[in-house]
């Protein structure tokens, strides 16, 4: 049933209106900005976008439905919402992971057993899918780019073979998947050195590293090339107060500002940034 309760101002920029869904489309620069009431609403929304994605390809008879997905805070509700589906609702995703953190003394992926390695990430959070992955399913279906040869995953992807990409934001310095403040809009899949920014804005993560001198100095992240040729879609998740400061960088943006990378939003395919209530309120209080 419809409510049509009284708005709810959240600054000078958005009023949130409570008809069901609770939430408010705006345009920024022909980027697409749709505020929630809350996490969880913005996780089911996405949620049944991805949904509706996997049924579309089934009809289809499509191999893979391929959905770009961070392995951080960000994405946790989306996660959390899509735990109602049953496991066969899986067995058509195909999962890239577009960044991981690689060991400090060798050229290679943390090890799986570690609680920061991107599969106990999918693990935990995506049991059902991981449940679907048989022998050479994690090579298959659950995709990571290599540190060895990092552009060997252009064998497996290219133009518009991402249905949907997922992208956040660091809460304190803009990186976008691992590329950091100053990357190019050329650059490629690559082994980068995280930088203390980085790192910290990742103990937040994973808190069991204690302290940043514990967290990975190296990760392989896909590049801006790719975020921008890959998807056919792309959305930016934007949740919580913390990343209030984000919003307000990647809307106000007039293009992509390498001090900022997440501002690669603005001029990607089909722009769309999610984001909630108090992210917005927390917008507004900084300007």
């Amino acid at each position: 049933m419809v409510s049509h309760a009284a708005p709810v101002s959240t600054g000078q920029d958005f009023t949130l209106q409570r008809y069901g869904a609770c939430r408010l489309d705006r345009y920024y620069r022909f980027m697409k900005v749709v505020a929630y009431a809350s996490p969880q609403g913005l996780g089911r929304a996405i949620a049944w976008d991805i949904v509706r994605g996997l049924v579309d390809a089934r009809i289809r008879r499509a191999a893979f439905w391929t959905l770009c997905l961070p392995s951080g805070r960000s994405c946790v509700p989306v996660l959390r919402a899509l735990r109602v589906l049953p496991t066969t609702a899986f067995v058509n995703l195909r999962l890239l992971m577009p960044d991981a953190y690689c060991r400090d003394d060798e050229l290679a992926l943390c090890p799986c057993a570690e609680p920061h390695s991107v599969y106990q990430f999918v693990k935990k959070h995506l049991p059902k899918f991981w449940a679907t992955l048989q022998d050479g399913g994690v090579t298959d279906r659950l995709l990571v780019p290599s540190p060895k040869n990092p552009t060997d995953i252009w064998d497996r992807l290219g133009a518009g073979d991402v249905d949907l990409m997922l992208l956040a934001s660091g809460s304190g310095d803009g990186h976008i998947a691992f590329n950091s403040p100053g990357t190019s809009l050329e650059s490629e899949t690559r082994v980068v050195l995280l930088p203390e920014s980085t790192r910290r804005d990742n103990l937040r993560t994973y808190p069991h590293f204690g302290e940043v001198a514990n967290v990975p100095r190296r990760g392989v992240t896909i590049g801006m090339r790719e975020i921008l040729e890959w998807p056919k879609r792309t959305i930016m998740v934007l949740p919580g107060l913390e990343k209030a400061e984000a919003l307000d960088r990647v809307i106000s943006a007039h293009g992509y500002d390498p001090a900022w990378p997440a501002t690669v939003i603005s001029v990607c395919t089909n722009p769309c940034i999610y984001t909630d209530l108090e992210a917005t309120r927390g917008r507004a209080r900084l300007r």
